[in-house]
């Protein structure tokens, strides 16, 4: 299901969203004649008074009435289809040349008389109305429905093409929506059901968030809320990328292991906080509180190149995120906000996919080492004759054969236990080969002598790695009496260094079978390359070393 979505978001990006070479724009920004009034409603043309006042439309300020005057210069007539644009947040009546055209709500000189109407309109012209010519576009407009200063009221007037607009491309941005969506419930079901870590919680959450991006970017082009929303609309976004600034930062401090994740999450916090309180405009704060999160996630990556290979390409995308961000803000801020969002969820989810298959695989390994673990201690060879003795104590000795059953029922239990385990400490790995020793003593009648010297330190190490070396010299070896085994273990420089000394009497080597082949699997499932392990013949006694790190916490 993840290639599936991996490939859904190349298809995404990969999609072009130009409009047809018969698109038809012209922007009526520029030209106009701005003249507040405070009492009467404004003239559908405009007199040769009005037009000596050139102002323009970014003047246009919270509860004022405004009477608005554009001309529209066409040398030729425009496409069939050809509709009037228009997006600012005020009420207004819209007149074409003298003639009313469409209602923006109701203007007022109050909150009371003014009506909230939608926060843009599209109004179908006419050929006549398109013809070749000058054309006067007027607006009785209105702004009282603020609750509070805006940085800004006028978005864009504009004439365009009918059926350019009706053709215009939301496919891919809906397809992101939908991929995101689908990420970010899958990786909450791989959290809730199979894993709880963190980078699947925050690559689920920071999904979540780009989805509610586009989503509250798109829903201008499918439902033309009243205009006094607008703010709130700005609003939600803001938290939306503030989490997911949050989410991004979050993700990398716990996919690349970071120590400080919670100092990270708190100066990402107080940042975007400070930025909140400091910065008036919407886009401005949008675009500190994700070059914020960027620079940090950045930061994350870079500390973590000495330890994680794949570090290198994440830093590598962020960089080149924070420089178009650099490079073309205003741009990046109306374009490729989502665009950068679907590219880091997209090289994410890459890596997501790598590092699920290698916990796939360390899973499957860890299960192998487990049932290998458990074939080695119930071997038919060791069952048969332990119960043999166990059938000849009954009827001689009911006491040991008591004994032996109850000891031969410590040991699987604890191997049980631990085959299902990564770490165990010393204390139980040594407690083990006491049982075993116990058991083996038995079934030898032999007098043998265990000698432990271990630390009182609580270390961790790998499962039954020492068991095992007792074991093999049991299972490969002729035992006498009076034959002595050792166990010794020292902690020196962030080392841990096991000895075990056991007899020696045979010509066959001792530690290339199958208990050699479990000990370097598990070494390498804890360790990967860093630990040392051999095991010699020195005369009578095989002695088995082990160099491996000092863990005296459990790994997460």
């Amino acid at each position: 299901m993840l290639k599936i979505i991996f490939y859904i978001f190349l298809m995404c990006l990969s999609m072009s969203t130009k409009a047809s070479e018969q698109s038809f724009y012209l922007s009526l920004n520029k030209a106009s004649v701005v003249k507040p009034i405070t009492t009467g409603e404004c003239a559908p043309l405009p007199s040769n008074e009005t037009l000596r006042a050139q102002t323009h439309l970014r003047t246009l300020q919270e509860w004022q009435r405004y009477c608005v005057y554009i001309p529209v210069e066409l040398d030729d007539n425009a496409p069939l289809g050809t509709r009037l644009d228009l997006i600012f947040l005020g009420s207004a009546k819209v007149y074409w040349d003298g003639e009313w055209l469409a209602n923006k709500g109701v203007p007022g000189h109050n909150s009371a008389q003014e009506q909230v109407g939608p926060v843009s309109l599209s109004a179908l012209l006419s050929p006549v109305q398109t013809s070749a010519g000058l054309h006067w576009l007027a607006l009785d407009l209105s702004t009282q429905h603020h609750e509070s200063d805006f940085h800004t009221l006028f978005y864009g007037i504009a004439l365009t093409n009918h059926q350019f607009a009706l053709k215009t491309n939301h496919i891919v941005p809906l397809m992101l929506i939908g991929a995101m969506i689908l990420l970010a419930t899958c990786f909450a079901f791989l959290f809730f059901r199979y894993q709880r870590s963190l980078s699947y919680l925050a690559f689920s959450c920071l999904c979540l968030m780009s989805a509610f991006i586009i989503a509250l970017e798109l829903i201008k082009f499918y439902w033309s809320y009243p205009w006094n929303l607008h703010l709130w609309r700005l609003r939600i976004i803001l938290a939306c990328v503030i989490l997911a600034g949050v989410c991004l930062v979050s993700f990398y401090a716990s996919f690349f292991q970071s120590k400080h994740l919670k100092y990270w999450l708190a100066g990402t916090l107080a940042l975007n906080l400070l930025t909140v309180l400091t910065v008036k405009s919407f886009d401005m704060s949008n675009y500190v509180v994700f070059i914020t999160s960027l620079v940090n996630s950045a930061l994350i990556s870079w500390l973590a190149l000495k330890k994680q290979v794949q570090a290198k390409a994440h830093l590598l995308m962020l960089l080149s995120g924070i420089a178009a961000m650099f490079l073309i803000p205003m741009s990046f801020i109306d374009t490729w906000f989502a665009a950068l969002f679907s590219v880091i969820a997209l090289v994410n989810l890459y890596a997501l996919i790598g590092h699920f298959n290698l916990q796939r695989q360390a899973a499957l390994k860890k299960s192998q080492l487990e049932a290998e673990l458990l074939r080695r201690n119930l071997q038919p060879h060791f069952l048969m004759n332990s119960l043999t003795l166990i059938c000849e104590w009954i009827e001689t000795s009911p006491k040991q054969a008591i004994e032996l059953v109850e000891q031969l029922s410590e040991e699987f239990r604890i191997l049980n236990k631990m085959s299902e385990q990564t770490w165990v400490s010393l204390e139980d790995e040594i407690a083990l080969c006491q049982m075993h020793f116990a058991i083996m003593q038995k079934r030898q009648q032999k007098a043998l002598s265990l000698t432990i010297d271990v630390p009182a330190t609580r270390y961790y190490l790998p499962p039954a790695i020492i068991h095992t070396v007792i074991e093999n010299a049991f299972s490969h070896n002729r035992i006498k009496a009076g034959d002595s085994f050792e166990i010794t273990a020292s902690a020196h420089n962030n080392r841990l260094k096991l000895c075990v000394k056991t007899p020696y009497r045979q010509r066959k080597h001792q530690g290339q079978g199958t208990g050699s082949a479990y000990i370097h699997s598990r070494l390498q499932q804890c360790f990967d390359d860093d630990y040392e392990f051999e095991s010699v013949q020195q005369d009578t006694i095989w002695l088995s070393t082990f160099l491996i790190p000092l863990q005296k916490l459990i790994p997460a």
